[in-house]
Order: C-alpha cells, then sequence, then structure tokens
C-alpha cells in the first residue's frame, strides 16, 4: 500500500505543526491539535477489523478532520454523511448498506474541546456485521463511499480508493492554481465537492479553512470582511445573495480565487458578481462518481454559460444520448454542434457503486456494481452536453428528454435560445398533451413588450422547426420550492391555466 492521505498528513504536521487548519472566530486548531484529536478519538471509539464500512456524520468542523484521519488510520471505510441528516435517515443509511456501524459527531461540543461529549459511536446491526469486502481488497479495503441522490429515492453509494480521492485533490488544485489558502467554508465538506476541494485539501495542503462562528449569512459576510479570504467555494445561490446583498463588502479584499458548483450558474449572475467585486466567477463541475470535470480556467466561460476546459488529467468524449445505461458508445461526432451524453476518463474516477446489502443473500461479502456507466476509469454521466471555443455546455440531462412524434428533443437547448433573446428574464419548456395536440410550451417570464410572433420567429431563426414551442404561455416567475428548484408540476399547472384563458394559443 502507497501514499495514503494519513500519510500526507502526519508529513505536513512533522514539518509545521502549529500550522492553523481551522479557524472560527477566536478558535483555531492547528495540525498538532488535529493530531491529538485523532489520537483521543481511537481511544475512545470501539475496535473494528480494516475493511469495516463505517457512516462518519460531522459537520464543517475539526472533528470532522480527524474522524477522516482516524478511518484512515484503522483502515475502515468511511461513508460521509452530511451533518444535518436526521437521526432516522442515518439509521436507514447504515440499515440499506449493512454498515459496521457509525461516529456521530456533536460538534459543539468539539468546538469546546470535549472530545468524550462530542463523538459518540452507534453500533450497526449485529447479524450484518460479518460483511466484508471481496478477495481483491483483501490487503487494501476501499477508502471512502460518497452517497448521491438516487433517481429511485434511494441513495447511490459511490465507492473510491485513497489514491483516487488523492488524484482528484492533485488536479484541482494544479487547475485551479491553488497554493497557501485562507478558505471561507460554507459548502457542507461531508458532500462530494467540498470534500475533495475543502476537507482533503486541508489535509495535504496549507489551507487554513475559515468557518463562520454561526448559520446566519452576516457570519460569513463577517468573514469576508475580516478573514483575508483567498479562495471561495460556494454555489450559485450563496454567490447571487451576495451579489445582491446591499451590505455586503464593496470589495473582497484579497480574495483571489472564486468558485462555484452543485447548480447551473446564470450567466446573468456571473456579471453580477464580477461587476460588482472586481473578481470573475469559476465554473467548476464535477460529480461524486469521478471527481472534478470542468474547470473555467479565467472566468470568461462563466458568464458566457459555459462550463470551461477539462480539468488537468481528465479526458471528455460524448455518447450518443439515447443510449441505455449498458450501450454507451462513442458518437464518432467530432463538430461543434454535437450533443452528447459526458463521459469522462481519469484516474479519479471511482471504482463502482456499493449495493444495498440485500438479508436475503447468503453471500458474506459486499457487492461493488461495476458497469458501463461506472467503473475501470469511465464514468457516462446523465448529463447532456455539447462543446465549443469556451468548453462544454451542459444542456440538460439525458432522462429530462421528450419524444415529439419519434423525435428527440431537450428542453434545456430550446430554454437556452428563449433565454438569449434580450428582454427574455427566464424560461422554461415543457411537452404536454392537454391542449388537445401534443406539443411543446414555452414560458416566458419578462419581454413582456414582445409579441408571441417576435418570440417564436427568434426561435424559428435558431432551431430545426420541430424544436421551436408552439404555444407561449406568459408568467410573473417561474415557481420554485423552498430550495430554489424549479416546482415542475405547479409550474406546468399555472402555464396550462394562462393557457386556457387565452386566444389563438396553439400553433398549427
Amino acid at each position: 500500500m502507497g501514499p495514503t492521505l494519513l500519510h500526507d498528513f502526519e508529513a505536513k504536521a512533522a514539518s509545521d505543526p502549529d500550522f492553523p487548519v481551522v479557524e472560527r472566530g477566536d478558535l483555531t486548531w492547528r495540525r498538532r491539535d488535529l493530531l491529538d484529536l485523532t489520537e483521543e478519538m481511537d481511544r475512545l471509539l470501539p475496535a473494528r477489523p480494516a475493511g469495516s464500512l463505517v457512516a462518519i456524520r460531522a459537520r464543517n468542523g475539526p472533528t470532522l478532520l480527524a474522524s477522516l484521519l482516524l478511518a484512515r488510520r484503522r483502515r475502515w471505510t468511511a461513508l460521509l454523511v452530511d451533518g444535518e441528516t436526521r437521526d432516522n435517515q442515518l439509521t436507514q443509511t447504515v440499515e440499506l448498506f449493512a454498515m459496521d456501524g457509525a461516529v456521530d459527531v456533536i460538534e459543539s461540543c468539539a468546538w469546546a474541546r470535549r472530545a468524550p461529549q462530542a463523538v459518540h459511536w452507534i453500533d450497526g446491526d449485529s447479524e450484518t456485521a460479518s460483511l466484508h469486502w471481496g478477495p481483491e481488497f483483501e490487503a487494501d479495503p476501499p477508502a471512502f463511499v460518497k452517497l448521491t441522490s438516487g433517481s429511485t429515492g434511494r441513495p447511490n453509494a459511490v465507492v473510491a480508493t485513497d489514491s483516487q480521492v488523492r488524484a482528484d485533490e492533485s488536479a484541482l488544485l494544479t487547475t485551479m492554481e491553488l497554493g497557501t489558502e485562507r478558505v471561507l467554508t460554507t459548502i457542507p465538506m461531508a458532500h462530494s465537492y467540498g470534500f475533495s476541494s475543502v476537507a482533503v485539501a486541508a489535509l495535504r495542503r496549507d489551507f487554513t479553512l475559515v468557518l463562520p462562528e454561526g448559520p446566519n449569512p452576516l457570519s460569513a459576510i463577517h468573514c469576508l470582511r475580516h478573514g483575508a479570504i483567498s479562495f471561495l467555494p460556494s454555489v450559485p445561490a450563496w454567490l447571487k445573495a451576495l451579489t445582491d446583498l446591499p451590505t455586503a463588502p464593496a470589495r473582497l479584499g484579497g480574495t483571489r480565487t472564486v468558485i462555484s458548483a452543485g447548480a447551473p450558474l446564470s450567466p446573468a449572475v456571473a456579471a453580477a458578481f464580477r461587476d460588482r467585486f472586481e473578481v470573475p466567477i469559476h465554473n467548476f463541475y464535477g460529480a461524486s462518481e469521478c471527481g472534478g470535470i470542468c474547470y473555467d480556467r479565467d472566468g470568461e466561460a462563466s458568464v458566457a454559460g459555459a462550463l470551461g476546459r477539462p480539468v488537468d488529467g481528465v479526458e471528455i468524449e460524448l455518447v450518443d444520448q439515447s443510449a441505455t445505461d449498458g450501450d454507451t458508445h462513442p458518437m464518432n461526432a467530432t463538430h461543434d454542434a454535437a450533443v452528447g451524453r459526458v463521459c469522462v476518463r481519469s484516474a479519479a474516477v471511482a471504482l463502482g457503486r456499493l449495493a444495498p446489502h440485500d438479508p436475503a443473500d447468503a453471500a458474506k461479502s459486499r457487492k461493488l456494481v461495476v458497469d458501463e456507466t461506472l467503473g475501470n476509469g469511465r464514468f457516462v454521466t446523465m448529463d447532456l452536453g455539447q462543446m465549443d471555443d469556451l468548453g462544454l455546455r451542459i444542456l440538460g440531462r439525458a432522462d429530462d428528454l421528450l419524444n415529439l412524434r419519434g423525435r428527440k428533443v431537450h428542453p434545456r437547448e430550446i430554454e437556452a435560445v428563449l433565454d438569449s433573446y434580450p428582454e427574455v428574464r427566464e424560461s422554461y419548456v415543457f411537452q404536454t398533451a392537454a391542449l388537445g395536440t401534443e406539443v411543446l410550451v414555452a414560458v416566458i417570464v419578462g419581454a413582456e413588450d414582445t409579441s408571441r410572433a417576435e418570440l417564436l420567429e427568434w426561435a424559428r431563426a435558431r432551431l430545426p422547426d420541430y424544436k421551436v414551442p408552439r404555444a407561449v404561455a406568459r408568467l410573473a416567475s417561474l415557481c420554485r420550492n423552498p430550495r430554489g428548484k424549479i416546482d415542475r408540476r405547479r409550474l406546468e399547472d399555472e402555464a396550462l391555466q394562462a393557457l386556457r384563458e387565452s386566444r389563438n394559443r396553439v400553433d398549427p
């Protein structure tokens, strides 16, 4: 077994034990403090053999980092769970994957340096505790499992080795040209985005994680004003709120690098942020299954709605967008207009997915699923992409494809055209037969003084005829849920109601 995340941190701690890894207000945790906390947790937690599958539920803080170090020391397979996860959800996850147990962290106690009160062990089911990884992992069990949301409602569990996680972090740090950094840490480090770009980097590099003292956004603003922040990894909603906030600092001080991931970044937000703070937002696109995929190196792609070029060491190709999961083959199309599912090859692609435990299965081993979509250094996403001179653009998901009279139509492609109309603020396209015939409907926000005919003419000049909507509904805004995502059912109901109340609503 070669170098590991634990070895990397121990080497850093030996060379500079007093380097500050985590700061929160007046509290500082240095490398030697994290080592001490890891030692104390090692004494507190029960012994479990190498290869044990153990959940770690923790909010951002020193104990999450120490838990990762302890898991590597004991050669456990650590499954990261968001600190906001409810007790019943944690229990369900432990049962679903027949885990050996869970480390549960009360971070408030950890900040007070009371490890016995901060760290609790939750036993797994004793009947499945004998499950083990296959013989190929006997000498070196997988290091990490990252949870992702599944289309069936069950979580997907992505299994990765220590070397795959470290390869991802190395590629990201090189691509983003990061060195010694002070990082405003508001994204969850238990999620793939925060895990690779923040948590792993803090253990391998000269990163100081500056954590807000409270959940109030003003605490993060205080850090931006007074924390000498150089690196800001964030999400579009937070960056938009910062841009719109009257009390935000006029400048971001020494902040050199701002990245956005986790959701699509509006070009308008990217432009407004750059204009206000004189710092660009760099789009970052990745996935739990493979880590970083694309990065906008100069910030120009983000303003134009693109994601930039592949991360160092990552190769991208487009595969047939209508292919099934077991039949993902290259498109053999290189022209700029080609649209296909994004396929990633890199040293950071995970081993595969962990299958949920089947109580009826008599086998005493954990099952790793490797198929045409994930494994052997290759991951085929469900994202539909297109390449141009600014890099990759994501047009939507393959499972959002519409079948209109035998032809494949992706609504995001049409929305991009409608959004490019100067006075359109937002658009949404869906398919319905509720108007007496199968048609595409465009929901438009803005462009109040533009006629329906003008909007459709704009689309017709830029799209094949079968992709041009036949109905246009105007709404004051797109319906969204509390998390900011479009509420499709409600939005489509409102659009249909608006169309029923109008005349000449559908083109023949």
